[in-house]
């Protein structure tokens, strides 16, 4: 049976129904990664911050909400390592800046989860009905 990590020491693998499984985990504690996470101000994105960091990882927070973005990066602190971004994923500046503070910060970048959502008037979105204009915010 082929793993992908096979080079990875420490493997945990899961019995599952005959098959192992190799959790995302025990590669980023190996390696310390340098996680950007976009929408972790809330929802999916605080609880993947919260569980990379307490796994060692050190995770930039990118949020539109700054409220929100800041306490994240209060719970990350107190496991391990982190900053606040503020980021529209809509604005390209945003972005670029960033990018350009943890690469100054951090030296390098090893994941990006893109977990940002954007919906214009959720009541009356139609999806298909307003065009490709806005399916590039997607």
């Amino acid at each position: 049976m082929f793993f992908p990590f096979s080079s990875v020491s420490n493997q945990t693998y899961l019995l599952r129904k005959n098959r192992y499984q190799l959790t995302v985990f025990d590669r980023l504690n190996s390696y310390k990664k340098i996680i950007i996470i976009t929408g972790a101000g809330s929802g999916i994105g605080k609880k993947t911050a919260i569980l990379f960091a307490k796994e060692g990882a050190k995770v930039i927070v990118a949020d539109v909400n700054e409220k929100g973005g800041n306490e994240r990066v209060d719970e990350i602190k107190k496991n391990g390592e982190g900053f606040f971004a503020k980021l529209d994923v809509t604005n390209r500046e945003q972005s670029k800046q960033m990018v350009k503070t943890t690469l100054e910060k951090y030296g390098r970048i090893d994941v990006l989860i893109n977990n940002a959502g954007i919906v214009q008037n959720a009541s009356q979105f139609g999806f298909l009905s307003h065009g490709s204009k806005h399916l590039n915010f997607i």
